[in-house]
C-alpha cells in the first residue's frame, strides 16, 4: 500500500473560548504526543527475558511548540491566563490537510517568554492533556 505524503500547512492549534473554538494565532511548531502505554513486567526470578504485559492504561501525554506571541492577542491572553490560573482547556488539533481534528483537553504546564534582541517575542508552550487522545485509525476522506 502506497504511503501518501500529507502538507502540514492548514495544521492549528484551537482553544475554547466562549464556546468557541478558536485558532491560536503564531504558531510555528507544534508537537501532539498521545502519551504511553503502561506495561508491567509478567516475568519472575527465573525468566531469561522480561516479558510485558498491557495494562490497557494509558499515561497523559503533552501538547508541546512554539509560538510568535502578541501579548495584546487575546487568545494568546486566554493561554496566559489559563496558565495562571491552571484551569482546564478545551481545544482541539487540526492535521493540516488530511481534514483530521482532534479534540484535546490540557491545562497550560509552561508558558515561558522569550525576549531577543533582532527577534518576535516567542513562547515555547507545553500543554498536559488531562484527557486521553485518541488518534484516527483510518483515513478521514
Amino acid at each position: 500500500m502506497p504511503t501518501t505524503a500529507y502538507s502540514t500547512l492548514t495544521s492549528e492549534l484551537q482553544v475554547e473560548i466562549s464556546s468557541t473554538l478558536t485558532k491560536v494565532p503564531g504558531v510555528s511548531d507544534l508537537e501532539l504526543d498521545p502519551g504511553e502505554n503502561v506495561s508491567v513486567s509478567k516475568g519472575d526470578l527465573t525468566s531469561d527475558f522480561d516479558e510485558k504485559l498491557g495494562t490497557g492504561v494509558q499515561e497523559g501525554g503533552t501538547i508541546t511548540g512554539e509560538l510568535v506571541w502578541d501579548p495584546l492577542d487575546d487568545t494568546h491572553q486566554e493561554l496566559h491566563a489559563r496558565f495562571n490560573d491552571n484551569a482546564e482547556v478545551t481545544g482541539n488539533v487540526k492535521m493540516g490537510a488530511t481534514g483530521v481534528d482532534i479534540p484535546v483537553t490540557f491545562t497550560v504546564k509552561k508558558f515561558p517568554i522569550k525576549v531577543a534582541m533582532k527577534d518576535a517575542f516567542r513562547v515555547s508552550f507545553e500543554l498536559e492533556l488531562t484527557d486521553r487522545v485518541t488518534l484516527n485509525e483510518a483515513d478521514p476522506a
